[in-house]
């Protein structure tokens, strides 16, 4: 067998999850809103539309409630002006294009260092519908797995030593993914220290300081939500709802 025969078969094995997995999404995807979609999406067209444009940069830019719906304020919009409708169709594609992507990164990533025979198994133990929910509901298909793309993107620039991207990708996960970007803190905190990384941990520091208290100025929590005492908070819910 050459080699070039030999790279296309192993290329096909690792696209045969995704190929499954993108045929079944097809089949039973619908146009329906899944409980908040249809409430946040028209709220969002409705804030745009009845505010001005300064008002709008702020509504973008900050959190939505105890959310920041960055990515998914930016695809309404644009699916309302390109279609003049909203198709949920398009936000569950779009999101899982993000889980597709954070596959590639992690493929592309890990064979540099290890055996394909290693890698190959990953994409069929991802690639299942444990997390259907995810899957086939609009606003956490584009949030989640776009969050999940940019904490693999982040962490692997900071390996390659590209710097900018790393601080650019830092800010965008922070600022515009649901709360849950906000674990690229401890994640590098944890990396920086394994590494000795002395110069970038005092940068990423000050940075956190920043991202977090801006990230938390004027942080409201929908009532009822989460029963947590404010005086004596659990540790488990408080850690739970951090990374939720």
């Amino acid at each position: 067998m050459s080699k070039n025969f030999q790279k296309i078969l192993i290329a096909i094995s690792f696209v045969i999850p995704v190929f499954v997995y993108s045929l079944l999404v097809s089949r039973h995807v619908m146009n329906i809103p899944i409980y908040d979609d249809y409430y946040n999406v028209f709220a969002h067209l409705n804030f745009i539309i009845e505010n001005s444009f300064l008002e709008n940069v702020k509504y973008y830019f900050f959190g939505f409630s105890d959310y920041s719906y960055y990515f998914y304020k930016l695809v309404t919009l644009i699916e309302f002006y390109l279609f003049q409708k909203i198709n949920f169709i398009h936000y569950i594609i779009l999101g899982n294009l993000g889980f597709v992507g954070f596959y590639y990164l992690l493929v592309k990533y890990e064979l540099l260092k290890c055996d394909w025979k290693l890698i190959l198994p990953v994409g069929f133990l991802l690639f299942q519908f444990s997390f259907w929910e995810v899957i086939f509901w609009g606003l956490p298909a584009i949030n989640g797995f776009w969050t999940l793309f940019l904490l693999l993107f982040t962490v692997i620039v900071y390996d390659k030593k590209k710097y900018y991207l790393f601080y650019s990708s830092s800010v965008l996960i922070v600022f515009g993914t649901l709360s849950n970007g906000i674990a690229i803190v401890p994640i590098m905190i944890l990396l920086m220290l394994l590494k000795k990384d002395w110069l970038h941990l005092k940068i990423w520091l000050v940075l956190s300081i920043v991202f977090l208290s801006i990230y938390y100025y004027q942080f409201t929590i929908v009532p009822n939500q989460f029963n947590i005492s404010i005086v004596r908070p659990s540790l488990v819910l408080l850690l739970t709802y951090f990374f939720t």
